[in-house]
């Protein structure tokens, strides 16, 4: 069987490499827009305003508290919309 470049019938049998076909055949290849990519076109990154740690026993603070464990758990990481001192990390 002869080589053509843009030809994607090929034998069963043999690999490509006993063919002695050292190439991709044009057929196979996809066009650079049509590849995938393994940078996402959009990426979510959980942000979390964290303020409302300083409120000690309010419902905003257990809020904030479950939205950095879900974060950290589901992401790994997160943003902090803010500073945020050492005391109230603490």
């Amino acid at each position: 069987m002869e080589h053509d470049e843009n030809s994607s019938l090929f034998s069963a049998g043999n690999s490509a490499q006993e063919r002695g076909i050292s190439y991709v055949p044009q057929s196979y290849v996809l066009a650079d827009t049509e590849r995938p990519s393994l940078v996402p076109k959009e990426a979510y990154i959980p942000i979390i305003d964290m303020a409302a740690l300083r409120n000690i026993g309010s419902e905003e603070r257990s809020r904030v508290l479950q939205e950095i464990k879900e974060a950290s758990s589901r992401w790994g990481f997160f943003q902090v919309s803010l500073f945020v001192e050492l005391e109230c990390l603490l």
